[in-house]
C-alpha cells in the first residue's frame, strides 16, 4: 500500500503535462495513445515539468518510521531554539555589561581626572540621543546583514572601545581627556545600538509566533543579568581602590 500513493500522483503529473499535447493531437489526428511521448524540441520541457510535479510529490514511508523522524526534527528543532536563545542571552548581557559600568565609573572619574557633574550630564546625553538612533538605522541594517556577525561585531566594537576607556589617561591630560572621554563613550553607545536588532531577528526566525512571548520574556532577562553583573563587578573594583575610592 506504501508504493501506491506516490504511482498515483506521478500518473496525474504526467497527465497534466501531457494533456496540452495530447488535445493538440487530437485535433490534428483524432487520437492519441498514452504513454504520450512530447515531440523532441518540447521533450526536455516536458521532462522538466514532470520532474518538478513529482518533487512535490509527499514522501510515503511506514508509520513507525515517519514517527521517529518527526520526533527527531522536533527535538533538533527545540534543541537549536534554546541554543539559539541562550547565546543571545549572553550576547545582550555583555552588551549591558559594557553600557552601564560607565555609570558605576562617574564617581572616580570626578575625583581622579576633574571630570565635573555638568560634564557628564552632557556626555550621558549626547550617548542616549545616539543610542537610541543607533538602534533606528541598526534595525534596517540587521534586517539585510548575517546577524551572528552583526552581533558579534558589536560586542568585538564594544570591547575595543571599553578598553581604549583605560587608556586615555596616559596619551592625554587636561580639557582633551575629558573630551575624549566623551567621545568614546558616545561611540560606545552607538556600537551598542547594534546588539538589540540582530538578537530579535534570531528570535523571530526561531521561535514560532506561538511561544514567542514567553521566550522573549525569558530572554528579556539578560538586561537584569548584564545590570546586576556590571554593578557587583564595578563594585568591588572600586572596593579595591582600582579606580576612586571605595566611598
Amino acid at each position: 500500500m506504501g508504493g501506491v500513493g506516490p504511482a498515483r500522483h506521478v500518473h496525474a503529473a504526467v497527465e497534466r503535462v501531457a494533456a496540452p499535447e495530447k488535445r493538440r493531437a487530437a485535433r490534428g489526428q483524432g487520437r492519441i495513445e498514452f504513454p504520450y511521448r512530447p515531440p523532441r524540441g518540447r521533450r526536455r520541457l516536458a521532462v522538466g515539468r514532470v520532474v518538478s510535479a513529482i518533487g512535490e510529490i509527499p514522501r510515503f514511508t511506514g508509520r513507525r518510521r515517519g514517527r521517529r523522524v518527526e520526533m527527531s526534527a522536533a527535538k533538533s528543532y527545540g534543541r537549536m531554539q534554546w541554543r539559539v536563545l541562550i547565546a543571545t542571552m549572553i550576547g545582550y548581557t555583555l552588551f549591558y555589561f559594557m553600557r552601564k559600568n560607565f555609570s558605576f565609573a562617574m564617581p572616580g572619574l570626578e575625583q581622579d581626572c576633574g571630570i565635573t557633574k555638568s560634564q557628564l550630564g552632557d556626555f550621558l546625553f549626547a550617548g542616549g540621543i545616539v543610542y537610541g538612533l543607533s538602534k533606528f538605522l541598526n534595525g534596517f541594517i540587521g534586517d539585510r546583514v548575517n546577524s551572528r556577525k552583526m552581533l558579534c561585531f558589536g560586542l568585538l566594537a564594544c570591547t575595543l572601545v571599553n578598553v581604549a576607556f583605560g587608556f586615555v589617561p596616559d596619551f592625554v591630560e587636561g580639557r582633551t581627556m575629558v573630551w575624549a572621554f566623551g567621545a568614546l563613550l558616545v561611540l560606545n553607545q552607538f556600537f551598542q545600538g547594534t546588539g538589540f536588532p540582530p538578537c530579535a531577528r534570531l528570535i523571530a526566525f526561531w521561535v514560532p509566533p506561538k511561544e514567542l512571548a514567553t521566550k522573549m520574556s525569558v530572554w528579556n532577562t539578560s538586561h537584569s543579568v548584564g545590570g546586576g553583573l556590571v554593578a557587583k563587578v564595578c563594585g568591588v573594583i572600586m572596593g579595591l581602590g582600582v579606580l576612586g575610592s571605595a566611598n
